[in-house]
């Protein structure tokens, strides 16, 4: 809107300059014509509208360069043209106005050709493909975001197939079908990173693994709409076994390829700045309860977030409880995807419209909030509109009939009119209203916008690298080879950090008020501080940490069996830490040790709650586990 408004302002006053010229220059002339028998011969004077017509043509003649002066000339008697203002801004504006049209028609002429050498020349931009509202919407992000970060200022390419109206500095070219050719083809492999969103995820997916196959060495941003269809974007560049530790058959380049899901991302910057384990914890509660209304692609990344990176050791497995219209056939189609998943945690359906909840469905949902307390609602329909109306309506029903005073978070790509809230789980009212999933958040919750994408998940992987599985080294997985579930799981067990120092006593309240969404680092702990303090506090965080595996892979199907197939997706480790053998209790202790290199110590980082000053009982086993797998005095770390 503020491109064409700008276009209009354009036209308007060059509208004005010119009919300003015109006016002057046929008043002149007409003044200049009128009864001159030098011009029409003596005796001879026509009419008025002739000589109208002819001084508006000497006034036009003036934006064709034409010297009509030579007429002034042969009637002054001394040789020169009468000094007539009107004249000399007809004269001169013509001349301008004439000049100025022959360069923007040059350009004109030339911009496409200019454009595409410009395409082929860049280097170190971002280049996004498509047409929908999110490609247009991170183009405009982009250039802000490239005025605060360098490695952003390469400027943007847009390759769009529609008209698009965007600031001057990105660079729109055509959209073309063959991606091999042309500016397109020399614009991605000069691109610091690419984004692919086309109309629809089919679409999308055939053109980003187009792209990383062309570009492997370029990180390539797939932004899908369906979560589970985003960890099986690799169905076409690879086959076998989709378990991190046994592949047989990978690329063999590898490539950068990312899915980005917007309800996994929109899901993400709300659970990161506002964790339900930390609301839990502050409420005494004695697990995390989810109340999600909407069992949609947001309704359920919510629920495998939470199920992943929110888990702690000082709280019981979380339960969920989903209001849907649709929840038969929704709840059916979660159980199909994500096969087995539900029998691991606390799960309950409503089938009610939120907007106007019956007796029977009141009733329902105080029985089950009488039995867990309501630790967040989550209202994760797909507009805005529908979120709001919902979003009241669950926060009335929840004050008026005493069944829960937590807060109600809801889906607002603009904000919903609500206030921005700082992170945290200091809320201001009982069920307070809070929006969440803008673009800008989804946008930097995505990684897209990551100076490095996947640093810290590259550096756990690393870790993981380094570590064994059924005594066979797992080296020879590099990341670019890794499948995209492998890669979602490294990014998952990134994201749950702040759970593992939460389970170690620390007290992120400070962190979370102040995180942003361009921040891309861990949280840092006190200098006299100590991440591990005895051998059983690691231990502990292993058991987590094994959990927290057990539920990743349940959420891709994975059963426990024996023996382990990973073609079937039965693994034999499926089963409580305490029943692992010591050599795979040792993998989870490596991973979870890898923290103690990566967790940085300042001296305003975190430190630990009073009910958290002492360290748990040591055990014997923990301390000869430990010690046979790092050294004596390897921990504290």
């Amino acid at each position: 809107m503020f491109q064409f408004r700008k276009a209009g302002i354009f036209l308007l006053i060059a509208a004005l300059a010119v009919g300003g010229i015109f006016v002057a220059g046929w008043s002149a002339w007409f003044e200049h014509l009128s009864g001159n028998e030098t011009v029409y011969g003596e005796g001879n004077v026509p009419p008025q509208w002739q000589i109208a017509l002819d001084a508006a043509h000497s006034a036009l003649r003036a934006f064709a360069v034409g010297d009509e002066y030579a007429r002034l000339f042969a009637a002054s008697s001394d040789g020169q043209p009468p000094g007539d203002w009107r004249l000399e801004i007809a004269r001169f504006g013509g001349i301008a106005v004439f000049y100025i049209a022959i360069i923007f028609g040059l350009l004109a002429l030339l911009s496409e050709p200019l454009n595409q050498i410009r395409a082929r020349l860049r280097r170190g931009h971002l280049a996004i493909l498509g047409e929908t509202e999110t490609a247009r919407n991170l183009a405009e992000m982009w250039l802000q975001f490239s005025a605060h970060h360098r490695f952003a200022r390469r400027g943007v390419t847009y390759h769009t197939s529609t008209t698009q109206s965007l600031p001057g500095k990105v660079l729109v070219q055509p959209r073309t079908k063959q991606l091999s050719k042309g500016a397109i083809q020399e614009s991605l492999k000069g691109a610091n990173r690419i984004v692919v969103a086309e109309a629809h995820d089919g679409m999308t997916i055939e053109s980003a693994l187009e792209i990383a196959r062309r570009v492997p060495e370029t990180p390539v941003f797939a932004v899908l709409s369906d979560p589970w269809l985003a960890q099986r974007i690799r169905h076409g560049l690879q086959s076998g076994d989709p378990d991190p530790s046994g592949h047989k058959e990978r690329t063999s380049k590898g490539d950068l390829l990312t899915a980005v899901s917007l309800s996994s991302s929109a899901a993400r910057s709300l659970l990161q700045r506002h964790p339900p384990f930390a609301i839990a914890m502050k409420n005494s509660h004695p697990r995390i309860h989810a109340l999600v209304v909407g069992l949609d692609g947001l309704g359920e990344a919510i629920i495998l977030d939470i199920l992943n990176s929110n888990l702690v050791t000082q709280l019981e497995t979380p339960a969920v409880t989903v209001i849907d219209i649709a929840a038969g056939k929704r709840v059916e189609s979660f159980k199909a995807r994500h096969p087995g998943l539900v029998e691991h945690f606390d799960f309950f359906a409503i089938e009610a419209d939120v907007t106007s909840l019956n007796e029977t469905c009141i009733t329902a949902l105080e029985e089950r909030c009488r039995l867990l307390p309501v630790t967040a609602t989550y209202v994760a329909t797909s507009d805005t509109g529908p979120a709001l109306k919902g979003a009241i309506a669950i926060r009335e029903a929840a004050l008026r009939e005493e069944l829960f005073d937590t807060p109600v978070f809801l889906r607002a790509s603009e904000g919903a009119g609500l206030p921005q809230r700082e992170g945290g789980v200091a809320f201001e009212a009982d069920c307070e209203l809070v929006s969440f999933g803008t673009w800008k958040e989804i946008m930097h919750a995505s990684g897209i916008l990551e100076p490095v994408p996947d640093r810290l998940a590259r550096d756990y992987h690393a870790a993981y690298l380094k570590s064994e599985t059924q005594g066979q080294p797992a080296a020879d997985i590099p990341w670019e080879s890794l499948d995209e579930q492998s890669r979602i799981s490294n990014r998952r067990a990134v994201d749950h950090i702040p759970a593992k120092l939460a389970s170690l006593g620390f007290d992120l309240d400070g962190y979370l008020r102040g995180q942003t969404l361009t921040s891309y680092s861990l949280p840092a702990i006190a200098s006299h501080e100590v991440l591990f303090r005895n051998a059983t506090e690691l231990v502990n965080l292993a058991r987590l940490e094994h959990e927290r595996w057990m539920f990743d892979r349940w959420m891709n199907g994975w059963r426990y069996g024996v023996p382990r197939n990973n073609s079937a997706f039965i693994h034999d480790n499926l089963v409580p830490f305490d029943e692992l053998d010591d050599r795979f209790k040792t993998f989870d202790i490596r991973l979870v040790y890898w923290l103690s290199s990566h967790i940085r110590k300042t001296r305003d980082g975190l430190v630990r709650l009073p009910d958290a000053s002492k360290p748990p009982q040591e055990r014997e086993a923990d301390v000869k586990l430990v010690e046979r797998l790092f050294g004596r005095g390897a921990v504290p770390a």
